[in-house]
């Protein structure tokens, strides 16, 4: 039993020496001379940095296409293209607008309140989506 105290005992006191050990001492000249280089970000990092796409606003554009998915399954065939109307309040109308913009601009274009239309109708999977204001 006291061998393996005395063995543990030696084996710390060892690690204690070897962290003293690599430890340095630094000067305050030392510090104040020495030029750190700072890493710096590459152009190939901020190219995808720029050209990764937003996330959408709300998520509402995807919940659309599932929609549309769930149309495409009915049983039965439609004549042309199936079109669907919404009437909404305006915040949704908006941020349904503004998701639309961000997807269909690389730049994300403002909607400027003077430019907003009372109706607009857009193409998600198969089936149109008519929105208008409530």
């Amino acid at each position: 039993m006291k061998k393996e105290k005395v063995k543990d005992h030696k084996e710390v006191k060892k690690y204690k020496n070897k962290l003293i050990d690599e430890i340095s001492i630094f000067t305050k000249e030392d510090i104040l001379t020495k030029k750190k280089i700072m890493p710096q970000f590459s152009e190939e990092y901020l190219e995808e940095r720029y050209n990764e796409k937003k996330p959408l606003l709300e998520g509402y554009l995807s919940h659309f296409l599932r929609v549309s998915e769930f149309i495409d399954e009915f049983p039965f065939g439609t004549s042309g293209d199936t079109i669907v109307e919404i009437i909404i309040p305006e915040p949704a109308f908006l941020k349904i607008l503004r998701e639309i913009e961000e997807v269909n601009s690389p730049e994300g274009v403002v909607v400027h309140l003077s430019e907003i239309p009372e109706e607009y109708q857009v193409k998600i999977g198969n089936t149109f989506f008519k929105f208008k204001k409530s």
